[in-house]
């Protein structure tokens, strides 16, 4: 269930890019996916573990791991943002 976004970001981005430049579109997708979520996310739960750790002491790892958990909800805003946009638009591109 973690990847069943993926199908639907991919079609959007076929039918905003032009055909010469699908493949360097879906590359960049992955590429910024891949960052946040190998770099982004791991440093930042480390941050915010050295933020907590002085409150919460050995507890501060789980609760940074729930803060980080919690950007999944702050993804789904955006995307249902990028739906209205990408619907209202979608008549112009054909």
């Amino acid at each position: 269930m973690s990847l069943i976004h993926q199908g639907p970001i991919y079609a959007a981005t076929m039918n905003i890019v032009g055909e010469q430049r699908r493949a360097l579109a879906i590359a960049v997708i992955l590429f910024g996916a891949s960052f946040i979520g190998n770099v982004v996310g791991p440093s930042a739960v480390g941050i915010l573990n050295d933020a907590l750790a002085p409150a919460y002491g050995e507890a501060a790892v789980r609760y940074s791991m729930l803060i980080v958990a919690v950007t999944p909800v702050l993804a789904g805003l955006c995307f249902w943002r990028a739906s209205l946009l990408y619907r209202a638009r979608l008549p112009a591109m054909s």
